[in-house]
């Protein structure tokens, strides 16, 4: 036998064997979600939606599934249909893309987000945000894995737990048994890393509450390690706040330092625990997320309409704000941090350029910043 054939032949058992691992790995993928979804147990509209939700954020095969919450939604008085519809859509525009709102049951919405359980405070305070309706929310919520590995199970302990909300007016409230989370320290987004005590003094810019510039680069590295490493999407977001010199001449400098802390609470609300946000100079925010870059680009829409729409009462003066904001995301723009960094704010500055008052994704044709300050130094 010529070694071209001996190559050959191995060639072909190789591709046999990715083939058939390939084939393995969705066949335990299936059984497995098929474990997890159990036999059907009724035909309540919405029930069988959650169900399939739920099992194929558990059905993993490669890894071990990521944690996510489920909550179940009403309203004291329950409203109507016309008036969920627009609830819901309403809570969309609160979360990401790939989060989950569908109707459950009647007179109830089913929310489904990948957080973790200690999330869930500062997640269910974006969902109620400014909510105008008439009725009073009740939220009954249920974490993975904590409260249940099972669909059926996840699902009795979530109605579980708004029956309890709708019975003591508490709400979130969790199932029964079951202790509700710590409060997480609000202010302190630093990508899931926890921070307290004297390390907060180091880590932390005193007058926003995120992380200092000086710490961004080491920060934003590992952000993005992490994501690669756990195969997730990443992207960068760099947002300037506009004309904050004017508001500086205009009132003084400390109404300009309340309005930085103030778009630094608004961007904590909005986004999540898990989220890194970190000042860079005067009048900059940087976030990171695990996002795609369209993803990214949506998140960072919310983010300006937040803020068009937030009123600051700020030493007796009702102001207003707008901003800029630059996106660049893995693997399109960049492959490290510090590229991804700079493509953001070539995306900024086009941004600017442009205007203001808008956020673009980063286009080949935007060059890149050569001089960017010293929190790029440290990438």
């Amino acid at each position: 036998m010529s070694l071209t054939d001996l190559l050959s032949m191995l060639g072909q058992a190789v591709v046999m064997a990715v083939l058939a691992f390939g084939l393995v790995c969705l066949l335990i993928s299936h059984l497995r979600y098929q474990s997890l979804a159990g036999p059907r147990s009724d035909a309540v509209p919405g029930t069988d939606t959650l169900t399939v939700l739920m099992a194929r954020r558990m059905s993993t095969a490669h890894r071990e599934p990521d944690p996510f919450v489920v909550m179940l939604v009403s309203a004291d008085p329950p409203l109507d249909a016309d008036a969920l519809t627009a609830l819901a859509q309403r809570l969309r525009d609160r979360l990401r893309e790939g989060d989950d709102v569908i109707p459950y049951r009647e007179h109830q919405l089913a929310v489904v987000v990948p957080a973790s359980r200690a999330a869930v405070p500062s997640l269910v305070e974006r969902l109620v945000e400014e909510e105008r309706v008439t009725a009073s929310l009740r939220i009954g919520v249920a974490a993975f894995p904590e409260d249940g590995h099972r669909t059926d199970e996840l699902r009795r302990q979530v109605e579980a737990a708004l029956a309890h909300s709708l019975a003591s007016g508490q709400s979130p409230a969790w199932p029964p048994g079951s202790t509700p989370p710590a409060p997480v320290v609000a202010g302190i987004h630093t990508g899931g890393a926890a921070v307290v005590g004297a390390e907060q003094k180091v880590l932390l810019d005193e007058l926003t509450g995120v992380l200092q510039a000086s710490r961004l680069g080491p920060a934003l590295q590992k952000f993005v390690a992490q994501c690669r490493r756990d195969n997730r999407p990443v992207s960068v977001v760099c947002l300037d706040v506009d004309g904050l010199r004017r508001y500086n001449d205009q009132y003084g400098r400390r109404t300009g330092d309340r309005l930085l802390r103030a778009v630094a609470d608004l961007l904590q609300r909005i986004t999540r625990e898990e989220d890194l946000i970190a000042r860079y100079e005067e009048d900059q925010f940087v976030l990171a997320l695990s996002a795609t870059p369209a993803q990214a680009l949506a998140e960072a829409q919310r983010l300006l309409n937040g803020l068009r729409r937030s009123t600051f009462q700020i030493e007796g003066y009702s102001l207003r704000l707008t901003a800029s904001l630059g996106v660049a995301g893995f693997p399109e723009h960049g492959t490290v941090a510090r590229e991804l960094f700079e493509a953001a704010q070539a995306a900024l500055q086009a941004a600017k350029t442009k205007g203001r008052n808008q956020c673009l994704l980063y286009q080949a044709s935007q060059r890149k910043p050569t001089n960017i300050g010293s929190a790029s130094d440290a990438f």
